[in-house]
């Protein structure tokens, strides 16, 4: 970029979003924010698609209902990351109706396709001659479909090819941003081993990491040389679902949101800032509560304890699983138990016991 041009490039980077059927409102400070911004990324979670399209066997399925690309190019929605475990729900059909409904808005995406060389196709922004490579990817861990040479799905969060990706784009760009779908979902605190992942996505040349999946807002880490990871952004904003026949309505916990603004200059170091969003009844709006600012510090603050992070998070683990078998051993909940609960119930403690005995050895 030439030095002499010293005009702020500002990219909006939103968590998980899943619209479904619903038309939902942003605050008019919101779409002013995301509207004074050079590009807005998402990350589009499901296709935008005709429920009658065959779809996987698996629970939950997502899809939004076809217009939905208009709401989001009424955003100020410039791209979509599609590397995660619902973008392929509806099978190829559903996929290839979200790239023709995208490209129709003029939505750049990237993070899934065809067959792998499709899937990893990174996006480049020209931002008046600033040059940005996003690199979205997920892992096979999330549930997410993964491309191969022959078959569609998204681009894989494996080294050392994602090593390899960062380097070529780092002669192609000046700021490598790293949008990786990862981790467990409904944990407050990233695992150990998406710490470490982190860690080798920094030493392959990574500028930014901007994470999601989780569902919940997680903290951020700088690095000595002033990069950073969030390691999730939670939702921007997830409408209400079904699986195995029960509606699952948010909880409280992943009304949060954050939005990560990145502000780059020549020159200059890339900057970057949260801002704290909530949604409620089909409305996201700024949320400048004392409240979220004490939350975020509170969630970064342990990310700074180096090799003593990995005994905090066995603890908060623990705890949070302790909490859980507390809550169903009350007689008063027993009458709302439902098959997708218990299984959603298993699993937790599956990952949990897995974990941990993985971080014994």
């Amino acid at each position: 970029m030439d030095s002499t041009d010293s005009k702020k490039i500002r990219i909006a980077f939103l968590g998980d979003l899943h619209l479904g059927s619903r038309r939902v409102t942003l605050e008019d400070d919101l779409l002013t924010l995301l509207h004074g911004c050079d590009h807005v990324v998402v990350n589009l979670e499901g296709p935008i698609c005709e429920p009658s399209l065959n779809h996987l066997p698996k629970a939950p399925i997502l899809r939004s209902d076809p217009g939905t690309e208009t709401v989001l190019k009424d955003w100020h929605i410039t791209c979509a990351t599609l590397a995660n475990n619902h973008i392929f729900d509806y099978g190829l059909d559903g996929f290839r109706n979200t790239c023709q409904v995208l490209q129709e808005q003029q939505i750049f995406f990237a993070g899934a396709g065809k067959n792998i060389n499709d899937a990893s196709r990174p996006l480049i922004l020209d931002c008046n001659g600033y040059h940005v490579g996003i690199i979205p990817c997920t892992e096979s861990i999330t549930g997410a479909v993964i491309a191969t040479e022959d078959t569609a799905g998204c681009n894989d969060l494996q080294f050392p090819q994602i090593v390899d990706q960062i380097l070529k784009m780092k002669a192609l760009v000046d700021v490598v941003i790293v949008t990786p779908h990862w981790d467990f979902l409904d944990y407050t605190y990233p695992s150990p081993t998406v710490i470490s992942t982190g860690r080798r996505l920094f030493d392959g040349g990574a500028d930014i990491i901007i994470g999601h999946h989780s569902h919940v807002a997680q903290g951020v880490c700088q690095e000595d040389d002033g990069r950073e990871v969030i390691y999730s952004l939670g939702n921007f904003y997830f409408e209400t679902y079904e699986s195995n026949g029960r509606i699952f309505d948010a909880s409280d916990e992943i009304w949060d949101g954050i939005i990560t603004i990145v502000e780059l200059q020549s020159n200059r170091k890339p900057q970057t800032w949260p801002v704290y969003i909530r949604q409620s009844n089909g409305i996201v709006n700024v949320d400048n509560s004392k409240k979220r600012e004490i939350q975020w510090r509170k969630r970064s603050a342990p990310l700074k304890l180096g090799e003593k992070y990995a005994g905090f998070w066995r603890r908060v683990t623990f705890l949070r699983l302790l909490r859980r078998i507390c809550y169903w051993l009350h007689p008063s909940k027993w009458w709302h138990i439902r098959r997708a609960t218990l299984r959603a119930g298993f699993i937790t403690i599956t990952q949990s016991s897995r974990i941990l005995s993985r971080k014994a050895k």
